[in-house]
C-alpha cells in the first residue's frame, strides 16, 4: 500500500510517494529511507525530509501506515500535528522515575516498569484528554501496576 501527498513549499511543489518502509519517491525521483536521519520512539520511526528550506516529517506507525508532517501540520488531514519525539511533559518524568522503582521486583517488576513507562507516552500523546486526565490516568495506572507488583510479592 502507497500513500502520496502533494505539498508546495518556497513556491516548488512536492509529490512525495510512500512507497514502503524502505522507499519513498519525491518528484519521479526515488529515494531510500536509510539515507535520511531518523529518530525511533516506542511506537513509530521518524524521518527528515529535507524539502526546500523546510524539514517535513515522514511518520510511519506501522508497516502499511504512514503520515507526512509539514511546518506542524498533517498533509493529508490538515490538522494541527506535532511529531512523538516532541519532549514529554515535565510531569511525565516523575511518573517514570516511580514506575522506574518496580525494576527492582525482580523480571515481572520489570515487565510492570516496562509497561508503565509506556503507557505514559501513549497517555501523554492523547489528544483526547486534559492534562489533569492525563496525570490522573497515569497514577491510576502507577498504582494499579505497584499493587500487582507488590501483591504478587505477597503471595509467594
Amino acid at each position: 500500500m502507497s500513500q502520496k501527498w502533494n505539498v508546495t513549499v518556497d513556491g516548488e511543489g512536492y509529490e512525495i510517494k510512500y512507497i514502503n518502509n524502505k522507499k519513498i519517491i519525491i518528484n519521479d525521483k526515488e529515494q531510500f529511507l536509510k539515507d535520511y536521519p531518523k529518530n525511533l520512539t516506542m511506537t513509530t520511526t521518524e524521518y527528515e525530509i529535507p524539502l526546500g528550506s523546510q524539514k517535513a516529517f515522514l511518520i510511519i506507525k506501522s508497516l502499511n501506515s504512514a503520515q507526512l508532517i509539514l511546518n506542524g501540520v498533517d498533509c493529508e488531514s490538515g490538522e494541527e500535528d506535532v511529531p512523538e519525539s516532541v519532549k514529554l511533559p515535565k510531569w511525565a518524568y516523575i511518573f517514570i522515575i516511580l514506575h522506574c522503582v518496580n525494576f527492582l521486583n525482580g523480571l515481572s517488576g520489570c515487565a510492570m516498569a516496562i509497561l508503565g513507562i509506556g503507557s505514559i507516552k501513549l497517555i501523554s500523546d492523547s489528544r483526547k484528554l486534559s492534562e489533569k486526565q492525563e496525570i490522573l490516568v497515569d497514577l491510576v495506572i502507577l498504582l494499579l501496576l505497584y499493587a500487582l507488583s507488590f501483591g504478587k510479592a505477597f503471595l509467594i
